[in-house]
């Protein structure tokens, strides 16, 4: 939602399974909350920092919300701008 944010970050088009991945997870994300669910401010917000996600992941949320959470918090921080960006538009996989 934030394409000033993905350019802040560089403008990261990281390819990869994780990536394509989150970027699904994400999607599903959405599917159930127009606004990003209990990862509203990572997701919805952009912030995409270690420390938000773990508050994201110290609370309660639903099954997928943590799925989702969890294999975000395993990327660097260019590699989750990379999988909200793809997911968002901002930059799309080669044929």
């Amino acid at each position: 939602m934030c394409i000033d944010c993905w350019r802040a970050l560089g403008s990261p088009q990281i390819d990869g399974t994780p990536i394509r991945v989150a970027r699904d997870l994400i999607g599903h994300v959405y599917n159930v909350s127009c606004v990003g669910g209990g990862l509203h401010i990572v997701v919805y917000d952009w912030n995409l920092d270690d420390a938000d996600l773990d508050d994201c992941l110290s609370r309660p949320l639903s099954k997928l919300d943590r799925e989702c959470g969890e294999v975000l918090r395993k990327m660097t921080v260019a590699e989750r701008a990379s999988a909200l960006g793809l997911f968002d538009g901002y930059w799309r996989l080669a044929a």
